[in-house]
C-alpha cells in the first residue's frame, strides 16, 4: 500500500527520459530528497558546487517532468526567490517504443542510479573514517552483495516486502528519521550463466 501523497510518475516519452537521465539532474533529485527541505536554486548550486544558472535551469527541466516542484516563493531583500522540493513519486519508466535506443537509454539511466548511490556510500564512508579515526557505527551503513538462492514464490514475497518497505518510509516522517540513499537490484542470475 502507498502512503498518502506517493504517487506513480510514469516515464514515457523519449523526451523525459533524456531529460530524467542526465546525471546531473538524477544527483539533484536525490540531493532535494535527501535535504527534505525546500531550496533555491542557489543552495542547491552551492551544496553541487555548480553555477546558480546551471541549477535552475536544471530544476526547471526536472519540474517539467514533474520530479520537481515549487514548494513556495518569499520576498529576500527585494528579490523573489523560490523554494523548489523533490515531488514524492515513485518513478516508472514505460516507454512505449521498445527500440534499441531506448533501452540503452534505459541501461544507462539504470547504471548511473546504482553507481551515483555507491559513489555516494564510498565517499560517506571515507568522510565518516576521515572524521572520527574509525569505521561508521554498525547500522548507519549497509553495503552488501552475492547470490541468494530462492524459490519463484520466496523472490515474489522478498519483492513485495522490499517495496512496501519503501512506499512506507519515502517520506520524511517523526524527528528521528534520517535519508538513506539505497539500490537494491535482484534478479534471476540463471540466464548469465546458461
Amino acid at each position: 500500500m502507498q502512503p498518502m501523497g506517493l504517487r506513480i510518475l510514469e516515464i514515457q516519452d523519449e523526451e523525459s527520459l533524456k531529460i530524467y537521465m542526465d546525471p546531473l539532474r538524477q544527483r539533484i533529485v536525490l540531493k532535494l530528497a535527501a535535504l527534505g527541505v525546500p531550496v533555491t536554486a542557489k543552495k542547491l548550486a552551492d551544496l553541487l558546487e555548480i553555477s546558480p544558472s546551471s541549477a535552475k535551469h536544471h530544476l526547471q527541466k526536472l519540474q517539467g517532468i514533474g520530479l520537481v516542484e515549487v514548494d513556495h516563493t518569499e520576498l529576500i531583500h527585494g528579490i523573489v526567490a523560490t523554494f523548489y522540493r523533490a515531488t514524492p513519486v515513485e518513478v516508472h519508466i514505460g516507454l512505449e517504443n521498445d527500440t534499441a535506443e531506448s533501452r540503452n537509454r534505459k541501461q544507462i539511466l539504470g547504471e548511473n542510479m546504482v553507481r551515483m548511490v555507491y559513489h555516494d556510500y564510498f565517499e560517506n564512508a571515507l568522510a565518516y573514517a576521515a572524521k572520527s579515526g574509525g569505521a561508521a557505527p554498525v547500522g548507519s551503513q549497509l553495503g552488501v552483495g552475492g547470490v541468494l538462492y530462492l524459490s519463484p514464490e520466496e523472490m515474489e514475497t522478498l519483492s513485495q516486502k522490499v517495496m512496501e518497505f519503501v512506499r512506507a518510509h519515502s517520506s520524511a516522517e517523526g524527528e528521528r528519521t534520517v535519508p538513506i540513499e539505497y539500490s537494491l537490484i535482484a534478479f534471476d542470475a540463471r540466464g548469465k550463466t546458461e
